[in-house]
């Protein structure tokens, strides 16, 4: 069954067409497409206020399958979906009116494609007769999404006859179908209406009056999504392959940024292969394994500062690379892969070239959970070179712990190691890029807390963080966003989104005055214009903005108080917990404290 299908309407299921919905042709072609969607498995649709795309805003907010939000900003609303479908691993429905409301959802739709999550953009459209002719709030929206899109296609205009419901059917199945395969991403359909646009109750019924002998329950009993089976190991002799690895004795597996749909069968594979081969696991921050590191006793953290040493990084020069999912966070661990250019093998069961170094790769088209299952020997017995990395990882740790307990009062990566160790078992983190998602990769702490790590890291831009963040709160109930001033403000009205989530938001906002990531590069030794231009601070009253959107604010005076305010979290509403910080300071503790592995 294709993964799509999820917990569908039973097929024989009265179908939901309400008096309104019928009411005329706009509303009741949209009623359908609705109704079709839902029986293909969408849950939530994301809907920016129009007039154009009334009659879609209406089919959604009335079918009782489906959970419809509000967004008046639609950047916002984009990245909100998207925060939906990375928790739910579905297509959300965005939907937006005609003319510049469509390009606002750009970001998210660029974020959508290169983090592979599926979204099933709707945007309304004057009909042809009004294009290219001054119509008021159009604008030329075909593929207006270009190559970001996995799919496009504009759908008729809207009539109610038999042979065009049948084609409207199965197009919006074969759209549903293209956000999940043959990988997820984004889909785009274009649809337009000509008046009358709102359904009209004193007229109900007078669509249907049209279809005498149409029979809705045998229509729409006939959705059926074809079981994908082209991301699957048909290829991989799994047998053949673990023979391979068990050969080699200084392996290494190497986890990207990775959210899988269980994060405990994927932590458990990764442990098992790793024991079985005898080889270490280097874990991004941006994957589970952290934060389930019972399930994986050959974990490395703390690859980045170990391999700044020159000779301990000769040292620990593997014969083979195993990767799973995108290419590392970590600058360091990749270009180290890189220098040494072993022979990498990418274990990924869908046809996507996840390798920026060009290095001679090879894809395995198998999951790390189907190669555990095909484990049939004992475990391989430690050799030198895992202990090399399992001692070399312990002494950094316990020289993160010492460096935080003494010298990082006024630190902000102290911020993420702190949650890190407080943290509410089984909740959930939100990392902005930029300087918090690489504090993490520093200095997250591994343990048994078994928090899922959310982010945007596609693109890699500072677009939408509040709203993604906000989009997963929704979905999962207590989210707690780490974000700096920039990101914060780049995203400032996705503040408006605290009265629509079910769950609760905290912004663990660092506020250091501008975009310390600059402070790191060789730029930052010139100013002018450095300061004005690249770390661009900005004079804003962060309790003023949370009184404005209605958000409940804390100041936070000493970064050592963060425990203490995660450790139970609200159930409800945004919340927002500034900790000002100077940039720096906090960046020249950063660079001492790594430049100490470095001169070793």
């Amino acid at each position: 069954m294709n993964e799509g299908l999820a917990n569908p309407p039973e097929s024989e299921a009265e179908p939901f067409l309400d008096g309104l919905s019928s009411s005329n042709t706009p509303a009741f072609w949209s009623a359908v497409l609705v109704e079709v969607l839902v029986r293909c498995g969408l849950r939530h649709a994301v809907i920016a206020p129009g007039s154009r795309s009334g009659p879609l805003a209406v089919a959604f907010a009335r079918h009782p399958g489906v959970d419809a939000i509000s967004i008046i900003d639609e950047r916002s609303a984009g990245f909100f979906a998207l925060g939906l479908a990375k928790k739910e691993h579905l297509a959300a429905a965005l939907v937006c009116t005609s003319g510049t409301a469509a390009s606002n959802f750009y970001p998210a739709i660029i974020e959508a494609c290169e983090s592979n999550t599926a979204l099933l953009v709707l945007t309304a459209d004057r009909p042809p007769e009004l294009r290219h002719c001054q119509a008021g709030q159009t604008i030329d929206q075909q593929k207006i999404y270009g190559s970001y899109v996995q799919f496009y296609a504009e759908l008729a205009l809207p009539a109610v006859a038999e042979d065009r419901l049948r084609y409207l059917r199965q197009t919006i199945i074969l759209a549903w179908q293209r956000t999940l395969s043959p990988y997820p991403g984004p889909v785009h359909l274009n649809v337009p209406f000509r008046d009358p646009l709102s359904p009209d109750p004193n007229t109900a019924g007078s669509a249907l009056e049209q279809l005498p002998t149409w029979n809705a329950r045998s229509f729409f009993s006939r959705i059926s999504l074809i079981p994908d089976t082209s991301c699957y190991d048909q290829d991989a002799d799994l047998s053949s392959l673990l023979a391979q690895l068990r050969e080699c004795r200084k392996g290494l597996l190497v986890v990207g940024s990775h959210q899988p749909r269980d994060s405990e069968s994927f932590c458990n594979a990764v442990g098992e292969v790793s024991q079985h081969l005898g080889w270490p696991v280097l874990a991004d921050v941006l994957n589970p394994l952290r934060n389930w590191a019972d399930r994986v006793p050959h974990l490395i953290t703390t690859y980045d500062a170990i391999l700044r040493a020159k000779g301990r990084a000769c040292a620990l020069e593997p014969s083979l690379v195993v990767r799973i999912g995108p290419p590392p966070t970590s600058k360091v661990l990749r270009s180290w892969l890189q220098a040494v250019d072993r022979p990498t093998w990418i274990l990924e069961p869908k046809a996507l070239n996840l390798d920026p170094t060009h290095s001679a790769w090879k894809r395995i088209p198998t999951s790390i959970v189907k190669l555990a299952a095909g484990l049939d020997t004992p475990q391989t017995p430690a050799s030198e070179y895992l202990r090399d990395w399992l001692d070399s990882n312990q002494l950094a740790l316990h020289r993160i712990d010492t460096f935080m307990r003494g010298e990082a009062a006024g630190f902000e990566g102290k911020v993420v190691y702190l949650l890190s160790r407080s943290l509410p078992s089984g909740s959930h983190v939100f990392l902005a890029n930029s300087l918090p998602v690489r504090d993490a990769e520093y200095f997250w702490k591994p343990g048994n807390s078994r928090v899922e790590v959310g982010f945007n890291r596609g693109a890699n831009g500072i677009d939408g963080t509040i709203s993604t963040a906000a989009g997963l709160a929704h979905v999962s109930g207590q989210v707690v966003l780490v974000t700096g001033d920039l990101a914060f403000l780049h995203d400032v009205n996705g503040l408006l989104l605290g009265d629509r989530i079910r769950g609760h938001l905290t912004v663990v906002l660092i506020n250091n005055h501008g975009g310390g990531i600059f402070e790191h590069l060789p730029v930052a030794a010139i100013d002018p214009p450095y300061e004005e231009f690249f770390a661009t601070p900005q004079k804003i009253n962060v309790e003023a903005i949370a009184a404005g959107y209605a958000a409940h604010y804390i100041r936070l005076e000493e970064i050592d108080a963060l425990p203490d305010l995660v450790a139970k979290l609200p159930q409800s509403g945004i919340r927002i917990v500034e900790i000002q910080i100077n940039r720096k300071l906090s960046s020249a503790a950063r660079r001492a404290f790594l430049e100490t592995f470095e001169n070793e």
